[in-house]
């Protein structure tokens, strides 16, 4: 997935995109299996957690660093959403992070979502916004938020007061063409 996404960073840039924003969880990609629900013995779902945990990004890590050097060949902004193993020694926590890079490749900082929506806090961890903030960028302020912050009034009203221009809303990447989501 992260070879997907320098590929379409890549292809952006010679667009002329400034801004590429890749949707919630892109990396390594929304964990759907969460539907079997809160019964579900965990014979049937750890092998799919430990896969996820397996495949997701490290805070500064060889990951960050090839996304980051397509950010920086395709001079872009970009915001990637992806599964983030915390980068604490002994944990396997995996948070629901919105990456946000600077057209010289370095990673400006992070934001976890804060509330995992219903079954999904049986394999995200919870935020605990010391990383919401905005970015100001020579393109403009840039923020965002994850699936359903989206809808939370206060937690928006923040943002608006760091003066954010660019919002970035992330919603699961699950389509199924023709206009209604399966998740």
């Amino acid at each position: 997935t992260i070879e997907k996404a320098c590929n379409l960073i890549t292809e952006a840039g010679k667009n002329g995109g400034e801004l590429v924003v890749f949707p919630e969880t892109f990396i390594p990609g929304y964990p759907a299996f969460y539907t079997g629900g809160w019964e579900t013995p965990p014979s049937e779902w750890a092998p799919y957690m430990a896969a996820l945990q397996d495949n997701s990004v490290v805070f500064n890590s060889a990951d960050t660093v090839m996304l980051g050097e397509a950010v920086k060949q395709a001079a872009v902004y970009a915001v990637i959403g992806c599964n983030e193993l915390d980068d604490r020694p002994g944990s396997r926590t995996v948070y629901n992070t919105l990456l946000y890079f600077s057209p010289d490749g370095k990673l400006m900082g992070r934001h976890r979502k804060l509330m995992p929506t219903y079954t999904e806090r049986t394999y995200w961890g919870w935020g605990d916004a010391s990383d919401l903030q905005v970015f100001d960028t020579d393109i403009g302020r840039i923020g965002g938020l994850i699936c359903g912050e989206n809808t939370m009034i206060l937690l928006k009203a923040a943002m608006m007061q760091k003066g954010e221009e660019f919002h970035i809303a992330v919603w699961p990447g699950v389509w199924s063409g023709q206009g209604r989501a399966h998740i």
